[in-house]
């Protein structure tokens, strides 16, 4: 099989192509790692042009150079994935959005063309199309303040409630389209995990017998006043944890420390970590989208899950797939970039 990568400037310019070994693809959509690839020949590449890899005419990537590393008589090119264009800030009243909650879907789309289709030419996305597929109300995304990060908000959104946002771009059309989508009314797909075409599996859950079961929230200006909620499975082991809140001008204690004890006792389809490996060829792979619900066999239990990732490990005669499913991650970097340290 053979891989190409080619390059254009962000007006979509063909600038550059190159024939590749068989690289490794990396796509995680909560920590949007970084692929790298080695092209023969020292080339001058500017970050921010796009990459279309692909191999014999199916493309299996899509991303946008984030460093250059020159070798001897190589070139290592560091490349974010396409999604990783809308890691940017941006200022919201929170009260604007917690009071109202409707159409998140909407909303997303509005953080991002305000950024990226405004006055400023310079930060703005040529081609850029963003399309609210659905629109999905009553989603709460526990906004602290007014500076919102907004891969972090994708996240929750992926996590706690199946919205995620694809990305694609057409070189030909010289256009990026990016689709905002729930998928939680979507038919589980079933994978049997213990089948033999799984090459390899690795199970992390979450742990359900410690999960918080009662929410104790008191008034930060007023401590005698107090709310006890409970979960709707409350039983023992009782797992409590106490918060304070600080009621904002046009809301109730009541409104604010039922939101607080939602937060604190959400349970989510996605606190697991599943992987499963492939043969990249094996034909039994389902043909999955980031945010797909996924029901998962093994051992005569089942998981409920969403794909949240997938890695490629190619070769010349054939290579594995590893589809990631869930919202946890257990290596360290991956969890350092979850909490925002890196």
């Amino acid at each position: 099989m053979i891989y190409k990568a080619e390059f254009f400037d962000r007006a979509f310019d063909f600038k550059f192509f190159s024939v590749i070994d068989a690289p490794e693809i990396v796509f995680d959509y909560l920590t949007l790692d970084k692929t790298s690839i080695i092209i023969p020949g020292i080339v001058e590449l500017s970050r921010g042009w796009y990459c279309h890899i692909t191999r014999s005419a199916h493309v299996v990537y899509q991303g946008f150079v984030a460093g250059v590393e020159l070798g001897k008589a190589t070139t290592t090119v560091q490349l974010s994935p396409l999604p990783a264009l809308f890691e940017f800030q941006f200022f919201y009243n929170r009260k604007t959005y917690n009071n109202n909650k409707t159409d998140l879907e909407g909303w997303f789309r509005s953080a991002i063309l305000c950024t990226f289709a405004g006055s400023d030419n310079v930060q703005n996305i040529p081609g850029l199309t963003v399309t609210a597929a659905t629109h999905t109300d009553g989603v709460d995304l526990n906004l602290k303040d007014n500076l919102h990060d907004f891969w972090d908000l994708a996240r929750k959104a992926i996590q706690n409630d199946k919205i995620a946002i694809s990305c694609e771009f057409d070189p030909m059309a010289k256009t990026i389209t990016a689709v905002i989508t729930n998928h939680a009314g979507e038919t589980e797909i079933t994978i049997e995990a213990d089948l033999p075409n799984v090459t390899e599996q690795k199970f992390t859950l979450r742990d359900d017998y410690g999960s918080v079961n009662k929410v104790v929230v008191y008034n930060a200006k007023d401590d005698s006043q107090s709310q006890t909620f409970y979960a709707s499975d409350y039983a023992p082991p009782v797992v409590q944890r106490v918060a304070e809140v600080t009621v904002e001008e046009g809301e109730t204690f009541a409104a604010a420390a039922r939101e607080k004890s939602a937060e604190l006792m959400r349970k989510s389809d996605a606190d697991n970590l599943i992987e499963l490996t492939f043969r990249r060829n094996d034909r039994m792979i389902p043909d999955l989208h980031i945010g797909q619900p996924v029901r998962i066999l093994k051992g005569g239990k089942e998981y409920h899950t969403i794909l949240t990732g997938k890695n490629e490990k190619n070769s010349d005669s054939g290579g594995y797939v590893t589809l990631i499913f869930g919202g946890i991650r257990v290596d360290f970097t991956k969890i350092l970039k979850l909490k925002g340290a890196i």
